[in-house]
C-alpha cells in the first residue's frame, strides 16, 4: 500500500478517534494493518492507533495483539515520541487488565521518552495517565501534581480532547 493512503487513512482514523469513535477507527486501520506493506515507522503509528481504537471498545485481547510486544525488544532505533506512545498504550492495557503498579512503571517510562523528545503532548498524555492510575491507587497528592502537569503540556500542545 502507498505511503499516501497510508497516511490519509492513519489521519481519518485519528480523526475518528479524538470523537471516541473507535469501531471506525479500527475499521479503517484493520484492512492496512493485515496489509503488510509499510514501513516500520508507519506500521508502529498503524499499529498503535488499532490498539487505541481497541481500547476504546474495551476490547483488550484485541489491543494487546495489535501492539504486540514492549518496545524494549523491538531492535531497530525508534523515536522518542513513538516510544513514549508505545509505553503509553501497553500501561493502558495493563491498567485496563487491573495491573496498577506495572501501568504505572509504563506510563513513566512513556513520561521519560516523551520528555527526551520534547513533546508536549506526549508529555501531558502519559501524566495524564499517571494521574489516572495514582488515582485508583489512592494518592491525591500525586494526582494533583499529574494533573496539574499533564494540563499544563497539553495546553500547550493545543490539545482539547483532555
Amino acid at each position: 500500500m502507498a505511503a499516501g493512503t497510508t497516511h490519509s487513512i492513519l489521519g481519518r482514523a485519528r480523526a475518528a478517534l479524538e470523537r471516541g469513535r473507535g469501531a471506525e477507527a479500527a475499521k479503517l486501520l484493520t484492512p492496512i494493518a493485515r496489509s503488510g506493506a509499510m514501513n516500520r515507522e508507519d506500521e508502529l503509528s498503524v499499529r498503535a492507533a488499532l490498539a487505541e481504537a481497541w481500547l476504546l471498545q474495551d476490547d483488550l485481547p484485541q489491543a494487546a495483539a495489535s501492539l504486540g510486544r514492549p518496545p524494549d525488544s523491538i531492535r531497530e532505533p525508534i523515536g522518542d515520541a513513538t516510544l513514549s506512545m508505545l509505553w503509553r498504550l501497553h500501561g493502558r492495557v495493563a491498567f485496563a487488565r487491573g495491573d496498577k503498579s506495572r501501568a504505572i512503571a509504563l506510563h513513566a517510562r512513556a513520561l521519560k521518552h516523551a520528555d527526551l523528545a520534547h513533546d508536549s503532548r506526549a508529555i501531558g498524555l502519559a501524566r495524564y495517565e499517571l494521574a489516572h492510575c495514582y488515582r485508583q491507587v489512592g494518592d491525591s497528592g500525586i494526582v494533583r501534581e499529574h494533573l496539574t502537569q499533564a494540563a499544563a503540556a497539553l495546553h500547550a500542545a493545543g490539545e482539547r480532547r483532555h
